[in-house]
């Protein structure tokens, strides 16, 4: 489903409940995330990864060298090899077993790297008399970090919150295209099996919210301001 039609279904289905036509696209769309974001974490990560029109492939993120000794994750300090993300990455939807990453590789495809759900286990995984050579990512405080590679360019597809934040931050190619679409043409990025559950969450939310405005409150706005708070891309 569209962005712009979860933004239209909720809108129309809250003008009538409420009479009310100044819920601007924006707001509905983050609500929508919101919810889906406590919906994600509650249940089991199986039930988002079958659904894997949702995931969105970031083609290419661009790395920069980080000196181990300079590492802000004490644990990595011992890693000779240590990327990080030049900027922070889109917000990614969590699950009780953390960021809903699908993958992550070099630009080429060829090295896929091995999530550590925390900074100990890389302490562990050294510490194994046989553990095979292995290149790691981890992600803290939004930014990437890869180890044991010098890789530049990065390619991560996961459940991203926003498609279109996650399709125009790629570092290497043409976004013209993207950035020429309003954000009501993306993909709203919930499994299908929930946006039902989503939908009647936010209508009931936005009502809840309208009716505990006093009266006077809700006719501030004359028709431009009303135009102007619906505009979304």
């Amino acid at each position: 489903m569209k962005v712009g039609n979860f933004v239209s279904d909720v809108s129309n289905s809250v003008k009538a409940l409420t009479k009310d036509d100044r819920i601007s696209g924006r707001y509905i769309h983050s609500l929508a995330k919101d919810y889906t974001s406590y919906i994600l974490a509650m249940r089991p990560l199986r039930d988002a990864m079958r659904d894997s029109t949702i995931f969105t492939e970031i083609p290419c993120v661009e790395m920069q060298r980080v000196r181990s000794d300079k590492c802000d994750i004490a644990e990595f300090r011992k890693c000779d090899k240590i990327m990080r993300s030049k900027c922070k990455l889109p917000s990614v939807y969590n699950s009780s077993m953390g960021a809903v990453i699908i993958s992550v590789t070099n630009i080429t495809g060829e090295t896929e790297f091995e999530q550590l759900r925390t900074p100990s286990d890389y302490k562990q995984q050294q510490r194994r008399k046989f553990a095979k050579t292995s290149k790691y990512y981890y992600i803290s405080n939004g930014y990437l970090y890869v180890l044991g590679s010098e890789s530049e360019r990065i390619t991560v597809t996961g459940l991203f919150q926003d498609e279109r934040e996650a399709l125009t931050f790629s570092s290497c190619s043409d976004q013209t295209n993207q950035e020429c679409l309003s954000a009501y043409d993306y993909e709203l990025i919930v499994p299908d099996k929930y946006i039902s559950t989503i939908k009647d969450q936010v209508i009931e939310h936005i009502v809840k919210t309208y009716r505990s405005i006093p009266e006077d409150e809700n006719s501030n706005l004359d028709s431009n301001q009303k135009t102007n708070q619906q505009n979304y891309g």
